[in-house]
């Protein structure tokens, strides 16, 4: 498996407990697609409400399924000659044409030396970074270097600081930070629509790492 998918029945979004959940925050955020169950029987508005939560929790990649038929397919990735749907209202054509982080299981990092992706579609560019299970973030260090980059259409990652974890992603020019409860590698996923110098985004996250001089 080379993608990681969150499935959501969107009819439980009506209950403030399971929308708030900090698990579901983690699966979320994690996820390099969020899927809507049960298709086939969700009225209009509980789609909607499924595409304004995936809005709020800045997904990525969004698609629906019905009578429970998941593509296996979907679990390899997707080429970006063939985006998965997206609804039109809430999200950008490009950024859904990209799956960056999605097949990094080819290539493991090392201590202090990430796997770097890059990527491009539909005029859009990203970029993505997978680091070792060992490498722990300086917090401070890490949302000063990705503050300055909060322009790009999205950014959105996860890394650990040693005990816990940190969320960080921008959407629409603000930098959100959050605590996570997710114990697995760092990773982040940038992507914006004018050509970026990813080895110099790069170097920020190495700069960041609490081994870094």
């Amino acid at each position: 498996m080379r993608q990681t998918l969150c499935l959501v029945d969107p009819r439980r979004l009506a209950e403030p407990k399971f929308r708030h959940s900090p698990l579901l925050r983690d699966q979320v955020a994690m996820a390099d697609l969020l899927v809507a169950s049960k298709g086939d029987v969700l009225t209009a508005e509980e789609k909607a409400d499924f595409y304004a939560f995936a809005a709020e929790r800045g997904a990525m990649r969004t698609a629906e399924i019905e009578h429970g038929a998941l593509p296996f397919a979907w679990l390899d990735g997707m080429s970006l000659d063939k985006p998965l749907p997206m609804h039109p209202d809430h999200a950008h054509e490009g950024e859904n044409a990209l799956a960056v982080t999605a097949g990094f299981d080819q290539t493991q990092p090392q201590p202090g030396r990430p796997v770097m992706r890059e990527s491009s579609g539909q005029g859009m560019y990203a970029c993505g970074w997978i680091f070792h299970p060992s490498d722990v973030f300086v917090a401070d260090r890490l949302v000063a270097g990705l503050a300055a980059h909060k322009h790009m259409a999205r950014l959105k990652g996860v890394f650990q600081l040693g005990g816990e974890a940190l969320a960080v992603q921008t959407v629409g020019g603000r930098l959100s930070v959050e605590s996570s409860i997710y114990r697995g590698e760092s990773r982040i996923e940038a992507i914006a629509d004018v050509p970026q110098d990813w080895k110099a985004i790069g170097a920020i996250l190495q700069e960041a790492l609490r081994t870094a001089a």
